[in-house]
């Protein structure tokens, strides 16, 4: 089984996706991503695996933080695209004691992360990511 890698980050929840080389979404080559970019696409069920996998359509698992004071999410990677941050280009999130936090992490990287920065966090299911 492929680890789940950070994809994307909105608001505060975390992305991590099965298919970090492939993982696309809408606008994810536009910048700044705030304003752009959806959510990753997620697996179709009533596709082919290679469909899936070919289309940049993975499987998604969450985590969601909370009293993440002084976790910066768009000052420092505010200019570029979700493509951008994903090559490395800035980190997702950044934190004055933690560092940075770079696409790729995997989840237990992100929680010991997290924890650094003194966020309390927790996975999250599919029904508990909230729409924006």
């Amino acid at each position: 089984m492929k680890p789940f890698k950070l994809c994307y980050v909105r608001h505060n929840i975390l992305y991590f996706t099965d298919n970090f080389e492939k993982q696309w979404g809408d606008d994810w080559d536009d910048a700044p991503y705030e304003h752009n970019a959806g959510e990753p696409y997620e697996w179709e069920d009533d596709w082919t695996p290679e469909q899936n996998r070919k289309h940049g359509h993975a499987h998604i698992r969450y985590i969601a933080y909370v009293n993440g004071y002084g976790i910066c999410e768009p000052k420092r990677n505010r200019p570029y695209s979700v493509e951008a941050i994903n090559k490395s280009a800035a980190a997702w999130l950044y934190h004055e004691t933690a560092g940075g936090l770079y696409a790729g992490a995997t989840l237990e990287e992100a929680g010991k992360w997290l924890t650094v920065a003194g966020a309390l966090w927790g996975e999250l299911t599919i029904a508990g990511v909230p729409e924006y």
